[in-house]
């Protein structure tokens, strides 16, 4: 079963990680986020995942305020990436 928003796959991409009292959030390590990657990929190919998809942060459809930027700062450099839902 898969569940949607507005026609829309939700995909979770992995958490950032923090360091116990650290002021500032890392990007997690580069191989989970390979494997978001790939999970991206291999959706597109099993016609999972649209080939022209949006890739967005949760912050841009929701109504919050997130003070981790490292991973948001990630996912803007990949392909699809949209400024825009």
């Amino acid at each position: 079963m898969r569940a949607s928003i507005g026609g829309r796959l939700p995909l979770l991409v992995p958490a950032e990680v923090r360091k116990p009292h650290a002021k500032r959030s890392v990007v997690p390590p580069k191989l989970q986020l390979r494997a978001a990657q790939k999970i991206i990929e291999l959706g597109v190919k099993a016609g999972k995942i649209a080939p022209d998809y949006k890739l967005l942060g949760h912050r841009q459809v929701s109504n919050t305020v997130s003070p981790r930027d490292a991973l948001y700062n990630e996912i803007i450099k990949w392909p699809h990436w949209s400024s825009e839902p």
